[in-house]
């Protein structure tokens, strides 16, 4: 197999120099450390929010990643600003909070966000926001 590859680089977390995905990227290389390679420390779990009802939930859904022992090394990405917003609030380590706003609300976004996951070395699982993990 090939060797992992870092996302493309990004000039900051928030900021966009018109490089698709740029913004999101600081999260995704915080992710790789977190899930330590996917070898020491575990599967990476990456899933997605928007709007107020996603986000509104958000907080249940990460109090049930917290007692499975996942979220140190859970992404969320965010796909708008109440999204972002919510889960600076209540993730434990808010750089996993990607800024996803300029991505598409699609499938396409869930193949590139593990595949970015997945390019910093880490094993990853998607888990939609309709469905949460009960134990480690």
């Amino acid at each position: 197999g090939l060797p992992p590859q870092p996302p493309p680089a990004a000039t900051a977390a928030t900021a966009h120099d018109g490089t698709p995905f740029a913004a999101a990227r600081r999260a995704f290389v915080a992710l790789g450390g977190a899930a330590g390679g996917g070898a020491r420390r575990g599967t990476a779990v990456v899933t997605a929010c928007w709007g107020e009802g996603h986000s509104a939930r958000l907080r249940l859904w990460l109090a049930a990643a917290r007692r499975a022992e996942v979220l140190g090394r859970t992404l969320v990405m965010c796909h708008d600003t109440l999204a972002l917003t919510a889960c600076k609030a209540v993730h434990s380590n808010e750089e996993l909070c990607a800024d996803a706003r300029d991505w598409p609300r699609s499938l396409l976004s869930k193949l590139v966000g593990l595949a970015f996951a997945l390019a910093t070395g880490a094993d990853a699982l998607w888990l939609d926001g309709n469905a949460m993990l009960l134990q480690n």
